[in-house]
């Protein structure tokens, strides 16, 4: 570490970091570690800086405020608006239907707090409510509106640095304004278009692919003879354990929490392949692991009474049986395995169990490969931007 140090005291800032310190050292302009908005400069210096973006191009960048306006959403109010036909957004998904719509097929931009994206794209005819706002090119023949968008999509941290706020982030606007974007020629911009475009399509395929093979999936479950059995004549729910993340080791293993992989250990609980249903929080979420796991104390793992049933076809059934309908109590909803118990499952013959299983998981590596291709697009996109820009 003190040889980074050196070389940045002798005015050498552009090396590389090695990979093996990149959790240890990090590089941040001085000037990002000063605050300038106060009457008195006090010369303090924060070692907490947020990340800032820093737009390079080969092209000229403008100020976003000198090229766009805004398109606020409108206030609507749920108990005397609320209708049947057209979604409701704000900065987030769909939160009811109205009667009406002020929108169609754009961006939409979050103003308050953070959904998991604070750009993202609404199809079809919906109404954009006071928490969003969609943004307008000035001049299509200077700056691209599909161009516009897709920057700010794939660069959606400029946009979160413009809040304002700890408890709920709030757009500064004139921050927002003063976003820089680079400002290639127009058909430059057309190409890059033109180029995430036919990404899109490629998209659309692999999703609409994903749907059709779930549909099969569930059509397979639906069609087989079946016959309804007891779960607690079938499998037992046993309790995780403990580890909190003090206590984790790094290793190989999956960490599971009720809803998924929470973290890594180097020792398991259960030798895969594993159920696990979440206990507390996400109650009644079905999860699967291939491998060897370490369910937590949040969760229940499934075990086979006997070896007369698919565990695989299992996970099917319980899936189907809505299990976070069981949960209750007050505060984190939290699952009762003997509520489990008394709900029964519909499983097909033992002897038709491996073949319905077999075709089953056909169709979930055609599934997994294709989510491995929708993983890829959000970067191919990217590197588009970059190639061009």
């Amino acid at each position: 570490a003190s040889a980074y140090i050196y070389k940045a005291f002798a005015n050498d800032y552009d090396f590389p970091i090695h990979d093996s310190l990149k959790d240890n050292i990090s590089r941040i302009r001085l000037v990002d570690m000063l605050t300038f908005d106060r009457a008195n400069f006090e010369k303090n210096i924060s070692t907490a800086v947020q990340k800032k973006v820093r737009i390079e191009s080969k092209w000229g960048i403008v100020r976003l405020g000198s090229r766009t306006k805004i398109n606020y959403g409108i206030r609507i109010v749920k108990r005397t608006e609320q209708g049947t036909i057209y979604p409701v957004y704000g900065g987030g998904g769909e939160t009811f239907k109205a009667n009406s719509f002020n929108r169609k097929n754009v961006y939409i931009i979050s103003r308050f707090g953070r959904s998991p994206e604070c750009v993202r794209f609404v199809a079809g005819e919906f109404f954009l409510n006071d928490s969003g706002m969609s943004l307008e090119t000035l001049d299509n023949d200077v700056l691209n509106q599909k161009y516009l968008d897709y920057f700010l999509l794939l660069n959606q941290d400029i946009v979160y640095q413009c809040g304002r706020g700890v408890a709920q982030k709030n757009i500064d606007i004139e921050a927002f304004y003063n976003i820089q974007i680079p400002l290639p020629p127009l058909p430059v911009q057309q190409k890059i278009v033109s180029e995430i475009e036919a990404l899109e399509k490629k998209e659309a395929v692999a999703k609409e692919k994903i749907e059709n093979s779930v549909k099969r999936i569930n059509d397979i479950l639906e069609t087989s003879s079946i016959e309804q059995h007891k779960i607690s004549d079938i499998i037992a729910l046993e309790y995780g354990a403990a580890l909190p993340e003090s206590s984790r080791i790094k290793g190989e293993f999956p960490v599971m929490g009720s809803n998924g992989i929470v973290g890594r250990h180097n020792a398991y609980l259960t030798e895969g392949p594993s159920i696990i249903v979440g206990r507390k929080g996400s109650a009644g979420k079905i999860t699967w692991s291939n491998v060897n796991c370490f369910p937590i104390d949040t969760t229940f793992y499934v075990k086979l009474i006997d070896n007369r049933h698919n565990l695989k076809l299992i996970y099917y059934a319980l899936q189907k049986a809505d299990l976070e309908s069981l949960s209750g109590g007050t505060g984190v909803p939290g699952l009762n395995r003997n509520a489990v118990y008394t709900k029964g499952i519909p499983l097909p013959p033992l002897q038709e169990q491996q073949k319905i299983v077999s075709e089953i998981e056909k169709l979930e590596i055609k599934i997994q490969e294709l989510q491995n291709q929708l993983e890829q697009f959000p970067l191919q996109k990217e590197q588009i931007l970059r190639k061009y820009l």
